[in-house]
Protein backbone atom coordinates (compact mmCIF):
# COMPACT_ATOMS: atom_id res chain seq x y z
CA UNK A 1 0.00 0.00 0.00
CA UNK A 2 3.04 2.22 0.38
CA UNK A 3 5.17 1.71 -2.86
CA UNK A 4 2.43 3.51 -5.11
CA UNK A 5 2.59 6.80 -2.03
CA UNK A 6 4.43 10.30 -2.29
CA UNK A 7 4.30 10.75 1.29
CA UNK A 8 6.01 7.78 2.80
CA UNK A 9 9.02 5.42 2.70
CA UNK A 10 8.73 1.74 3.24
CA UNK A 11 12.19 -0.26 4.67
CA UNK A 12 12.63 -3.60 5.32
CA UNK A 13 15.07 -4.70 8.01
CA UNK A 14 15.55 -7.70 9.50
CA UNK A 15 14.37 -7.88 12.94
CA UNK A 16 17.90 -9.30 14.16
CA UNK A 17 19.72 -6.35 13.19
CA UNK A 18 17.69 -4.17 15.30
CA UNK A 19 16.13 -3.91 19.22
CA UNK A 20 12.98 -5.81 19.02
CA UNK A 21 11.80 -8.91 20.78
CA UNK A 22 13.33 -12.06 19.88
CA UNK A 23 10.01 -13.97 18.92
CA UNK A 24 9.78 -11.26 15.98
CA UNK A 25 12.02 -13.33 13.40
CA UNK A 26 10.72 -12.19 10.19
CA UNK A 27 11.56 -8.52 8.55
CA UNK A 28 10.20 -5.84 10.16
CA UNK A 29 8.58 -2.74 7.99
CA UNK A 30 9.44 0.47 8.79
CA UNK A 31 7.58 3.51 7.92
CA UNK A 32 8.54 7.35 7.16
CA UNK A 33 6.73 10.10 6.12
CA UNK A 34 8.87 11.92 3.56
CA UNK A 35 7.12 15.17 3.55
CA UNK A 36 5.51 16.24 7.36
CA UNK A 37 2.96 17.63 8.04
CA UNK A 38 1.70 16.10 5.00
CA UNK A 39 1.69 12.90 4.52
CA UNK A 40 -1.75 10.87 3.62
CA UNK A 41 -3.35 10.43 7.18
CA UNK A 42 -5.42 7.86 5.39
CA UNK A 43 -2.72 5.37 5.09
CA UNK A 44 -0.97 5.98 8.23
CA UNK A 45 0.33 3.05 10.88
CA UNK A 46 -1.36 2.39 13.51
CA UNK A 47 0.99 4.24 15.88
CA UNK A 48 0.77 7.31 14.09
CA UNK A 49 -3.37 7.10 13.90
CA UNK A 50 -3.61 6.35 17.71
CA UNK A 51 -0.51 9.08 19.02
CA UNK A 52 -0.17 10.43 21.15
CA UNK A 53 -1.69 7.46 23.03
CA UNK A 54 1.14 4.43 23.48
CA UNK A 55 -0.18 0.74 24.35
CA UNK A 56 1.77 -0.18 27.76
CA UNK A 57 1.50 -3.25 29.52
CA UNK A 58 2.24 -3.03 33.64
CA UNK A 59 4.22 -5.44 34.80
CA UNK A 60 1.02 -7.14 36.66
CA UNK A 61 0.03 -7.45 33.24
CA UNK A 62 -2.95 -4.76 33.06
CA UNK A 63 -3.38 -2.87 29.76
CA UNK A 64 -3.25 0.65 29.74
CA UNK A 65 -2.56 3.65 27.40
CA UNK A 66 0.24 6.45 28.58
CA UNK A 67 1.41 9.52 27.13
CA UNK A 68 4.75 9.53 27.48
CA UNK A 69 6.69 12.30 26.45
CA UNK A 70 10.44 10.24 26.37
CA UNK A 71 8.68 7.70 23.20
CA UNK A 72 9.34 11.02 20.73
CA UNK A 73 12.76 12.88 19.48
CA UNK A 74 10.31 15.70 19.48
CA UNK A 75 8.22 17.85 22.12
CA UNK A 76 4.71 16.28 21.75
CA UNK A 77 2.03 19.93 22.71
CA UNK A 78 -0.58 17.72 23.30
CA UNK A 79 1.75 15.78 25.66
CA UNK A 80 3.78 19.07 27.09
CA UNK A 81 0.96 21.77 27.02
CA UNK A 82 -1.64 18.86 28.62
CA UNK A 83 -4.22 19.00 25.86
CA UNK A 84 -7.04 16.91 26.52
CA UNK A 85 -7.94 14.47 24.14
CA UNK A 86 -11.76 13.37 23.56
CA UNK A 87 -12.94 10.82 25.53
CA UNK A 88 -14.32 8.99 22.47
CA UNK A 89 -10.70 9.16 20.87
CA UNK A 90 -9.24 7.75 23.90
CA UNK A 91 -12.24 4.81 24.28
CA UNK A 92 -12.25 3.91 20.68
CA UNK A 93 -8.22 3.87 20.65
CA UNK A 94 -8.16 1.56 23.73
CA UNK A 95 -10.71 -0.57 21.73
CA UNK A 96 -8.33 -0.97 19.28
CA UNK A 97 -5.13 -1.47 20.88
CA UNK A 98 -7.07 -4.43 23.54
CA UNK A 99 -8.07 -6.12 19.53
CA UNK A 100 -4.49 -5.82 18.34
CA UNK A 101 -2.73 -7.21 21.51
CA UNK A 102 -4.59 -10.07 21.10
CA UNK A 103 -1.98 -11.30 17.89
CA UNK A 104 0.98 -12.39 19.85
CA UNK A 105 3.34 -10.53 17.49
CA UNK A 106 1.60 -7.00 18.52
CA UNK A 107 1.54 -8.20 22.02
CA UNK A 108 5.36 -9.08 22.14
CA UNK A 109 6.60 -5.39 21.27
CA UNK A 110 3.59 -3.66 23.58
CA UNK A 111 5.53 -6.25 26.36
CA UNK A 112 9.08 -5.04 25.24
CA UNK A 113 8.48 -1.62 25.12
CA UNK A 114 6.64 -1.26 28.12
CA UNK A 115 9.36 -3.23 30.01
CA UNK A 116 11.86 -0.92 28.29
CA UNK A 117 10.00 2.09 29.41
CA UNK A 118 9.19 0.89 32.70
CA UNK A 119 13.04 0.05 33.35
CA UNK A 120 14.29 3.24 31.77
CA UNK A 121 12.21 4.71 35.31
CA UNK A 122 11.15 7.87 33.58
CA UNK A 123 7.33 8.52 34.47
CA UNK A 124 4.93 8.39 32.04
CA UNK A 125 1.30 9.41 32.69
CA UNK A 126 -1.03 6.88 32.28
CA UNK A 127 -4.74 7.98 30.76
CA UNK A 128 -6.73 5.06 30.75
Amino acid sequence: MYEDSDSFNLYAIDSRDIDYPHSWTDDVFVVECVNPPRCEREIRPIQCRTFPLIPHLSSDGSFHLILDKHEMPYECPIIEKNIKLEDSFVKRTYDVWKILIRDPVVYDLVAFDSRRRDNRRNGYKIVI
